[in-house]
């Protein structure tokens, strides 16, 4: 379905012009646009291609998975496709300098077992504020050949964001793939 004939107006900060507007100025193609009304459900999904060693795509998502008291609180998504993979402790840090430098952008940082979930529940400080594993469990991790990644991801509410921060994190998180290799 074509963003035109979405039939609500986006709740928040971004208008469902200016969206379209900065889709045609960037080259963003088409969305994916999925509502289904009988819950309330509803998304737009941008599929941006990139010219990077470690993307091939920039995502964005609007959609309406939460509420507060029963008011949308839409969510705001810009990631890349996959996780960077990380050799030595030291890869992390222009990912780290980029989630420093930029509000709202984070890291996500993935294990080849699926066990990242695991180690952040626990009761044991295994991450910095950039979701970014300390070095001793990064190299306790590596010593057993598990392998990390990590994703570049924006992660706001549509009450918050602009079209101009919107547009910031997409150059951001793209730049940052593209300088990544």
């Amino acid at each position: 379905m074509p963003l035109e004939n979405f039939p609500q107006e986006i709740p928040g900060r971004i208008t469902r012009e200016e969206l379209t507007t900065a889709a045609d100025e960037h080259n963003w193609g088409e969305p994916n646009v999925h509502d289904l009304g009988t819950n309330g459900y509803w998304s737009i999904e941008y599929t941006i291609d990139v010219d990077a060693p470690t993307a091939n795509y920039i995502e964005i998502v609007i959609d309406s998975t939460s509420e507060i008291n029963g008011d949308p609180l839409n969510n705001v998504f810009v990631r890349g496709d996959t996780a960077v993979p990380i050799n030595s402790y030291d890869e992390f840090n222009p990912i780290r300098r980029i989630a420093e430098n930029n509000e709202h952008v984070f890291v996500t940082t993935r294990l080849s077992e699926g066990h990242w979930e695991q180690l952040t529940a626990s009761d044991r400080d295994v991450a910095d504020e950039n979701n970014i594993p300390h070095e001793d469990v990064f190299t306790t991790i590596t010593d057993k050949e598990v392998k990390f990644g990590a994703q570049l991801s924006y992660v706001n509410s549509t009450q918050e964001t602009t079209i101009e921060e919107l547009l910031k994190a997409v150059n951001t998180i793209t730049e940052a793939y593209q300088d990544l290799d």
